[in-house]
């Protein structure tokens, strides 16, 4: 499987889901790190002017309830939130490039 057509996926997921902006990058590594930035950075920004945006966007990407919980519970619930929303949508972005027509 080749990693960086689910990384464009993400992206695009990230960008249906949430609004965020991506820019693609040179290496897969890079490409990753910048996504979870970029995601991090939106999911702070919705933790602190617009928690029901932010429920709204767990509800559609379908971020198991309470792992969102937990995540709201850790010292960095910004990236534990951006964590999750990102093993999720590459999981997503996988099914989609197994079961494509």
């Amino acid at each position: 499987m080749d990693q960086g057509v689910p990384l464009k996926v993400v992206g695009g997921l990230m960008r249906q889901y949430l609004g965020v902006e991506t820019a693609p990058a040179t290496t897969h590594e890079l490409a990753g790190s910048v996504l979870m930035e970029r995601l991090t950075a939106h999911i702070t920004l919705l933790l602190d002017q617009d928690f029901a945006q932010l429920l709204q966007a767990m509800y559609r990407i379908d971020v198991p309830e309470q792992a969102f919980k937990q995540a709201l519970r850790t010292d960095q619930p910004a990236q534990a939130i951006a964590q999750l929303v990102f093993n999720r949508l590459v999981q997503k972005a996988t099914f989609r490039q197994q079961y494509k027509p």
